[in-house]
């Protein structure tokens, strides 16, 4: 018991779970994985992933996944086990047996090897011979070639083998037993390595060395000569609960140990643990695997992590709650510790640890800065509760604009120089020196009312970024402007800094530095993302540059960004929240808030460690249609023939780049064809797409550019392609073309001649008669034209309900008694409007319908009942207008009485229903030998339509003149 309880205590002491959080980016099936159950991880000869999870296959590029399952070829989706060769070939293990792909194809093809296979390796013999060694459950060691597809017992022993691997020309064996063996591959002579307590997975590490990896030890075999190995013990568990799964060693030579219960990274000093709080997406990790380009992968239940930068320390959570944003950070150089304004409070980090400051007041609030003095107090600026000041005895101090020590309690920032304390609001500025606090607003020189940031020069003066006013200077209670060159686009500054002489902000355009007053902009064409920026750090010969898109780092001498960090970097969050989420401690660690959490960079390290931009470009096939037939080519040489008439040629690219995935851009350009660089767009679908070429030679070339800062391009011949001459511009039949044309050529054009003037005389006859017919039809036309018009004439003047003459054809009529009325002195005419009682009643009643068959047969009965020299026009809706020449106002108050009459009692039947209306009418008669104008008939009918509606007043069914 003493012993367990001491192995337990000396457990803790040595291992702690680490407060940070790994800076992982995780891939789940939601973007492309074929499951989130991860299982083995391995590069190609390209540098591409693949990835065995538990139902599935799947390749990854770092822009796109591509899954393999049951119709590819895979004899079963649950996949154990991957190894590649450097010919491109591809070998998986599934539950059901071990499927090969090659490099040139898109499916698998099983192995016909019977039994149950546990574990297999491949032997590279050369560059397309090699063997595949198979351990077979309670069978033993097989060697299977699958050039000859033969199978073949390579070892036999008591026992069944557990796992198998290949270094240079030894079969490394270990056995459900236990004991480790090592086989040389020519002789077959065999040694006893080790006895290990438990049956160990086999993993090559390098020619030379491999992991033996049990439940709860892992050790490391090395070759030291043809019959001598070296046996270390990495690493052993003493707790039963523990379960190792996979290792291995990353470039910088720390161990990497994945488990049930942690993920362990093990260096020469420490070692940590890593779990789920820690950002890891789901334990176990069941492998683990660094790639080419360095970065490490871990496969979990809950899909593939990558750890780009080891670097890098993140904070997620305090106090086992998500930090959601970072608004700002402190470095206290007395305590050595980062003060932190998060969601709502204040935590400090220390020793790695994270912790929540407790305090009563702070807790309800989002700080914005803070600041310390020469005594140990500590100022904290708050979104809405002012200036907190807490002493070194734990007192809470509070100044607000109800105390008259500040312009507004939505507090930005804080400087503290000489002993005084400067405050800058949403709403103006105070300065608090000697116990006394003095504000400034518009209404005392302030240019703006909103203070965005602080900062100070080394002779003590007074910097302050308004918005709206861009750098603002001050000095002896006045304010005046720093920048002489002042633009829009810099007018608005979000963060300020000085450094060397230098004044570095960010504004919603990129980085601006200001030296002598005089402001310089840089933006997207010097590397940065286009986002705006938001906090800024000026170093001796850098800037970080904190946007809504990342974190920069801007080289001063060179005028350009040199490296981005992302999301993909492993950072919680690419938005940054507020100037004061930067600083910088005594190590030289870069701390950073951003919505998501806290992350600390070394920058020495970052600088050292800058990798080359290096994507891979594969170019997997190229395709074509051709006789109705669609050919790809995989091409093993670097120039290939394709038939003249191919359609739809295509060139299909993998491009292989796990580093800022989406920050690189993609052009290419078809030499002999075009010579501009043109984008692809779709990186998920990286090809290249010409619908035909004419015959000749062309090359196609790759540009890839790196979008991410240090603006790094590659530049790649891909492949000449050669599209063959059709047969008609072989030299010898253009020979013979030509030569049958100048001997046939005089025959045929006698021939063609006498074609042609015989076709001549041919055509005149032809013309001559449809001249006749055309000139016929056109006569008949023109007749059917004139009868056609003067219909037309008739309905532009008639109304199209009632037949009646419309308000047009009335007003012409007008026009031509005026002309009439010149030539005979004595010219009576009289007029009678009409309008039908209560007609919206009948439409309500009977419907719409019935309105216009009312309308259609009280027309018909006003044409019955008067002459036809009388014109009978609609006037507009139930109205009728009725016009009566040479009639004086008598005789038109006669017709009208008559009409009215007549109309009361006639009864209009309308399906099977009968339908009685009276009617009102106006009467007016005058003489038009006066010679009235277009104005004098106007007031005529305006006197009658006043004449109808006083008819209307009185009661309706009555005529007024």
């Amino acid at each position: 018991m003493i012993k367990k309880l001491f192995f337990l205590i000396l457990f803790f002491l040595n291992f702690c779970i680490k407060a940070q959080f790994l800076p992982l980016r995780i891939y789940t099936s939601a973007d492309g994985l074929a499951s989130n159950q991860v299982r083995d991880i391995k590069n190609d000869k390209n540098g591409a992933l693949w990835i065995a999870c538990g139902s599935g296959l799947s390749y990854f590029t770092g822009f796109k996944f591509t899954t393999y399952g049951l119709k590819e070829g895979l004899p079963d989706i649950t996949v154990l086990k991957i190894e590649t060769t450097k010919n491109g070939n591809t070998f998986i293990l599934t539950y059901q047996g071990l499927a090969y792909k090659k490099c040139e194809e898109d499916y698998f093809k099983k192995l016909p090897i019977d039994g149950e296979i546990i574990d297999f390796d491949i032997k590279e013999n050369s560059q397309n011979s090699s063997t595949i060694f198979v351990c077979i459950k309670n069978e033993g060691l097989f060697a299977y070639s699958p050039q000859k597809e033969q199978k073949e017992a390579f070892w036999t022993f008591e026992g069944s083998p557990c796992s198998i691997a290949v270094l240079n020309n030894n079969a490394i064996l270990c056995l459900e037993s236990g004991e480790l063996y090592s086989i040389n591959l020519k002789t077959k002579k065999h040694i006893l390595i080790k006895k290990l307590p438990r049956p160990a997975r086999l993993k090559k590490l390098n020619k030379n060395s491999l992991f033996a990896i049990t439940e709860k030890t892992l050790f490391k075999i090395s070759k030291i000569s043809e019959d001598k190995y070296k046996v270390e013990t990495l690493y052993t568990s003493h707790d039963k609960t523990l379960s190792i799964f996979d290792a291995t060693f990353s470039n910088d030579n720390d161990l990497w140990i994945g488990t049930n219960k942690y993920l362990i990274q093990k260096s020469d000093k420490t070692t940590n643990l890593y779990t789920t709080e820690n950002g890891l997406p789901e334990l176990p990790v069941y492998s683990i695997f660094e790639s080419h380009d360095g970065i490490l992968w871990l496969g979990t239940n809950s899909g593939l992590a990558k750890l780009v930068n080891n670097d890098m320390v993140i904070y997620k959570k305090i106090a086992g709650k998500d930090i959601q944003s970072c608004i700002a950070l402190y470095w206290d150089r007395d305590k050595k510790e980062i003060w932190a304004g998060i969601n709502r409070g204040v935590a400090i980090i220390k020793d790695t640890e994270i912790i929540k400051f407790q305090n009563r007041y702070l807790k309800d609030y989002v700080v914005w800065d803070i600041v310390k003095d020469n005594k140990g107090n500590y100022y904290f600026a708050t979104e809405g509760g002012g200036v907190a000041k807490i002493t070194p005895q734990g007192k809470t101090i509070i100044f607000k604009k109800e105390n008259n020590c500040l312009p507004d309690n939505r507090v930005t920032d804080l400087l503290f120089l000489n002993n005084t304390l400067y405050v800058a609001t949403k709403n103006g500025f105070a300065v608090f020196k000697n116990g006394k606090w003095k504000m400034y607003t518009i209404a005392n020189g302030l240019p703006f009312s909103y203070v965005r940031c602080l900062t100070n020069d080394e002779k003590g003066n007074v910097y302050m970024a308004i918005y709206g006013a861009g750098i603002v200077v001050f000095k002896n209670g006045t304010f005046s402007q720093l920048i002489k060159n002042i633009r829009n686009e810099y007018s608005i500054i979000y963060s300020l800094q000085y450094k060397n002489g230098v004044f570095w902000g960010t504004c919603n355009y990129g980085l601006v530095k200001v030296k002598n007053g005089i402001a310089t902009l840089y933006n997207s064409r010097h590397g940065f993302p286009n986002y705006s920026g938001v906090a800024v750090l000026p170093l001796d010969n850098y800037v970080w540059v904190g946007t809504d898109g990342g974190l920069c780092l801007f080289d001063i001498k060179r005028e350009k960004v040199i490296e981005i960090f992302t999301k993909d970097e492993g950072l919680p969050g690419n938005e940054f929240t507020t100037h004061n989420a930067i600083c910088k401690d005594l190590e030289g660690n870069i701390w950073i808030g951003v919505f998501g959490g806290i992350a600390k960079i070394n920058q020495k390290t970052v600088l050292v460690s800058q990798k080359l931009f290096n994507p891979k470009i594969h170019l997997k096939n190229i395709t074509y249609n051709y006789n109705k037939h669609k050919w790809k080519i995989v091409p093993r040489v670097k120039k290939i023939e394709i038939p003249y008439g191919a359609k739809d040629i295509t060139f299909n690219f993998d491009i292989i780049w796990f580093r800022n995935d989406y920050s690189t851009a993609i052009f290419y350009k078809l030499q002999g064809e075009n010579e501009d660089w043109k984008r692809i767009e779709d990186l998920k679908n990286t090809k290249v797409q010409f619908n035909l070429l004419s015959y000749g030679t062309y090359t196609l070339y790759l540009k890839i550019k790196n979008l991410s800062g240090n603006n790094q391009s590659i530049e790649k011949k891909i492949i000449t392609i050669a599209v063959m001459k059709p047969w008609w511009a072989r030299q010898w039949i253009i020979l013979m073309i030509v030569l049958l044309t100048l001997i046939g050529g005089g025959a045929l054009t006698l021939f063609l001649v006498y074609i042609r003037t015989k076709h001549l005389e041919q055509e005149k006859e032809k013309l001559d008669r449809l001249v006749e017919e055309k000139t016929e039809q056109l006569k008949k036309a023109n007749e059917l034209l004139k009868e056609k018009n003067k219909i037309l004439a008739e309905l532009a003047e008639k109304d199209f309900l009632t037949g009646l003459y419309n308000r047009r054809h009335a007003l012409k009529v007008l026009k031509l008694y005026q002309k009439l009325a010149d030539r005979d002195k004595d010219f009576k005419i009289s007029f009678i409007l009409i309008d039908v009682d209560f007609f919206k009643i009948i439409n309500d009643t009977y419907g719409h319908d019935a309105g216009d068959f009312i309308l259609k047969q009280l027309g018909i009965l006003l044409k019955t009942h008067t002459r036809k020299s009388d014109i009978i026009a609609r006037w507009g809706g139930e109205e009728f207008l009725i016009i009566l020449p040479k009639t004086n106002l008598e005789q038109a108050k006669i017709v009208a009485e008559k009409l009215r009459k007549t109309v009361e009692q006639t009864e209009f039947e309308y399906e099977n229903q009968k339908i009685k209306l009276t009617i009102s009418a106006g009467v007016a008669g005058f003489d038009l030998g006066a010679s009235y104008s277009d104005k004098d008939i106007e007031k005529i009918l305006i006197d009658v339509d006043k004449k109808l509606y006083e008819a209307k007043q009185k009661g309706r069914n009555l005529i007024v003149y």
